[in-house]
């Protein structure tokens, strides 16, 4: 892989490319960090340390009917709340375009499963 001033960069931490190695080449060798960036990677960084691992066991627990239902469940909850909050038109076709789609997909991966 070529970087700005053409030299190549092979000494990867992990063996390929990773989001620690683009910040550190970003932070030692390119233009450093703005503060946005910082304060984002800080938020961010707890969520994927801790729930990726729990949402993993979570997932593995879990029954995939359910967890589609629960899906859905929530979509339809978070459209209603987003159209309550300065309901528009416009927001109201795209969010229920959006369900329906959703939906559409749900119903089609769950006949096509019980065809089996």
């Amino acid at each position: 892989m070529t970087v700005g001033n053409g030299r190549v960069w092979q000494n990867w931490a992990f063996g390929k490319p990773s989001t620690y190695d683009g910040y550190a080449y970003r932070f030692f060798w390119g233009v450093g960090f703005t503060d946005y960036q910082i304060r984002a990677w800080l938020c961010a960084f707890p969520v994927v340390l801790f729930m990726a691992p729990f949402g993993s066991y979570i997932m593995h627990k879990l029954n995939v009917e359910w967890m589609l239902r629960g899906i859905v469940a929530l979509n339809i909850f978070q459209m209603f709340c987003l159209n309550l909050k300065s309901p528009c038109w416009e927001k109201l076709f795209r969010s229920t375009g959006f369900c329906t789609a959703l939906f559409a997909i749900f119903w089609f991966s769950r006949s096509h499963r019980t065809a089996d």
